[in-house]
């Protein structure tokens, strides 16, 4: 893929008219172990840009601490009519909690966040949009879950490609 005419717009998105940088992308690594199908497995790839970025832009990754639980569903529930033995151990599997809420058509590769308390302040990355699922398709869309790529199960190989690219 040429990555002369792909640009990343960086900035705080949580508010309006805040600063933001654009800045180009000189390299795209994919995940050796991406599997495309049904459930995509390790669906990740990160962007090398041209020039470094400053520290007050970044969000750290969400790593080896212990998986909120309370706050997505990581194991066994609910159970998703494409993942009869529950949600696997590289996707964090989200449920809608307000009508119309899951991530749908061209969202793939936005970020999920967990955030710091009683604030829209995100604390880390926790997983990339992967893919989502239509319940009752036409009839209804983006209304049986979304499903993100595991921060805290690529984390190891993100810092890996990190040192190395």
């Amino acid at each position: 893929m040429r990555t002369h005419r792909i640009v990343v717009e960086i900035g705080d998105f949580s508010r309006n008219g805040g600063r933001k940088l654009v800045a180009r992308v000189s390299k795209i690594i994919v995940n050796k172990w991406f599997e495309e199908g049904a459930t995509r497995k390790n669906d990740i790839a990160l962007l090398k840009l041209t020039q470094p970025v400053s520290e007050s832009y970044v969000i750290r990754l969400c790593g080896h601490e212990r998986r909120p639980e309370t706050l997505f569903y990581t194991s066994s529930e609910p159970r998703f009519p494409h993942l009869p033995s529950g949600c696997p151990e590289d996707t964090v599997c989200v449920k809608s909690v307000f009508q119309f809420s899951n991530v749908c058509a061209m969202d793939e590769g936005n970020p999920l966040y967990t955030f710091e308390c009683d604030s829209t302040i995100p604390q880390c990355l926790y997983g990339v949009t992967s893919y989502y699922r239509n319940k009752n398709f036409p009839y209804s869309m983006c209304d049986e879950g979304s499903f993100f790529a595991s921060i805290h199960h690529l984390y190891e190989w993100i810092h890996l490609v990190m040192e190395t690219a």
